[in-house]
């Protein structure tokens, strides 16, 4: 696994981590959302993972780390599989979803993430059983988040692709839930490094995949040679 240790009695500083970590989590939909007025999901999904892995290579070299050496091809293939489900896949959804529901609906689902991944970690992960009282605390958690953003949000609507939209959304945390599991399951490494192989690869993924689908302007589905119209237009 990935050289990350959990102190058993979290600190202050801890707690403001975890704060932290959530208003910038949570903000991302808020910027999703914006940004959606200017840019096509693809687009919005590559940049999201260009700008970590460029932000995540610079610490690295700042700190002297180096990538895993290519010979750990267990490592790189764990890499690879927290690029797909961590990073590439749900930026591409929730991007999408976004298009279609509110981001009080995608913030709601997101509490789902800790429920699948117990259920998952109980499979795969020796030693994470699957006990009552974690499943009362995640469940009592849903609820609370529920209570906050309010249940209308919750309305799956009529319309068809609200409704994918939605089961979307189930998606990414499902696929949120993997990419935790993939990297506790990982070979030994550090935690800054793993991740930055990851969002390398999710961009080798991700950008011509974007370039051979939404083309090269970011704010339409042009193609190459209606490139200067739409940044004229």
């Amino acid at each position: 696994m990935t050289d990350i240790s959990s102190p058993s009695k979290p600190s202050l500083l801890n707690w403001l981590e975890v704060v932290a970590l959530g208003i910038i989590w949570g903000g991302s939909f808020l910027s999703v959302r914006i940004a959606l007025d200017g840019m096509q999901p693809l687009w919005i999904a590559t940049g999201r993972i260009a700008l970590a892995a460029l932000t995540l290579g610079a610490l690295s070299m700042a700190m002297g780390l180096r990538l895993p050496p290519l010979a750990e091809r267990k490592v790189w293939l764990h890499a690879l599989g927290f690029a797909v489900f961590s990073n590439a896949l749900p930026f591409t959804l929730i991007a999408w979803a976004q298009t279609h529901v509110q981001s009080s609906f995608v913030g709601i689902t997101m509490a789902l993430v800790p429920l699948f991944t117990l259920v998952l970690a109980h499979g795969f992960l020796p030693g994470e059983r699957l006990t009552l009282s974690r499943m009362a605390g995640v469940a009592l958690g849903l609820v609370g988040v529920v209570v906050l953003i309010g249940v209308g949000a919750l309305d799956m609507g009529s319309n068809t692709l609200d409704k994918v939209a939605r089961i979307a959304c189930i998606g990414v945390t499902l696929s949120y839930s993997v990419g935790s599991i993939i990297t506790r399951r990982s070979p030994r490494v550090d935690p800054i490094a793993f991740s930055t192989a990851a969002l390398i690869l999710a961009g080798m993924i991700m950008v011509p995949l974007t370039f051979a689908v939404e083309g090269v302007c970011p704010r339409c589905r042009r193609c190459a040679r209606r490139w200067r119209w739409c940044i004229s237009g």
